[in-house]
């Protein structure tokens, strides 16, 4: 999930910031809801591409593991998107909910991108849930860094790459268990063949045109997010990755999701009416992806 640059968790976001460097006790009843809140206090960890603020009591173990599983999947974010930074990447990992929520997490998610202070924050859980969570909410931060911090990136690649990005596992056959990106869960497609073959399917022009706010609507967001990745993943397979690189390349340069989608739909992109004739060629090839985990 990645916040809306304007929305209010961003603000929450900044404003636990402004607490941190507050002198703070715990019976202090302020911030959203009335709920208390604490001071937090922090451990540190820096790789070669992050700077990790981890909740003292959290195992630093965990920190390690997780330092390992973003280098390790920022080496895959650029792969397809390469791009040089200066700086490291800020990340916050909490060991509570009642610390995840009090600097804006949703009880709901176990992690967030805040573009407001371009802040990774995640909360601690199992690895079979941290670890694709880690792999999905670094992904919007690194395309964030990535188009400049001011480009306006489509919620359905945003999340759609995310989703593929999340789903990718390693390669345990090979020495050090590296991560594969021919090996990717794609168990979020079942979903999609059975809203195509009951006709209840989002339509492809309605996916990515979609707002923020319309894409995270409760009644059909976890359709939206299945769905975009069904696109991406389409694109991904029989591309080679060439559309999703066409289409970030273009919008780190000119800022212009219309252009950007041009270079990825091609002539498809021209009007809706080319779009659904789009929508039939990815109907015909999503049904038959097979829900084989490409583990085995």
């Amino acid at each position: 999930m990645r916040t809306n640059r304007f929305g209010l968790l961003s603000c929450l976001v900044a404003a636990s910031l402004v607490l941190w460097t507050a002198s703070t006790h715990a019976q202090d009843v302020i911030g959203r809801d009335g709920k208390q809140t604490v001071k937090l206090e922090w451990d540190k960890l820096d790789t070669k591409n992050y700077a990790i603020m981890y909740e003292k009591g959290l195992a630093k173990q965990v920190a390690k593991k997780i330092s390992v599983e973003l280098e390790d999947i920022l080496v895959q974010y650029k792969k397809l998107f390469p791009a040089k930074q200066k700086q490291r990447f800020l990340v916050q990992l909490l060991d509570s909910q009642n610390a995840y929520e009090q600097v804006g997490g949703d009880a709901s998610h176990p992690g967030f991108y805040s573009p407001g202070n371009r802040t990774l924050v995640l909360l601690n859980r199992p690895f079979y849930d941290l670890i694709p969570t880690t792999y999905h909410e670094a992904f919007h931060q690194y395309i964030d860094f990535y188009c400049g911090y001011d480009a306006p990136i489509p919620t359905w690649f945003n999340e759609g790459m995310a989703s593929y990005y999340e789903g990718m596992e390693r390669d345990e056959n090979k020495k050090g268990k590296p991560l594969n990106p021919k090996k990717i869960n794609v168990k979020k497609i079942s979903l999609v063949q059975r809203k195509i073959k009951t006709r209840t399917h989002l339509p492809i022009p309605k996916l990515i045109n979609a707002t923020y706010q319309e894409f995270h609507e409760k009644e059909n967001e976890i359709l939206h997010y299945n769905q975009s990745f069904a696109l991406v993943y389409y694109f991904m397979e029989t591309t080679r990755a060439r559309g999703p690189k066409a289409y970030m390349k273009e919008l780190q340069k000119t800022k212009d999701p219309a252009k950007a989608r041009a270079k990825m739909f091609g002539k498809f992109a021209k009007s809706e009416k080319n779009l659904k004739k789009f929508e039939a060629v990815w109907k015909a090839w999503v049904t038959k992806v097979k829900m084989v985990d490409k583990r085995r």
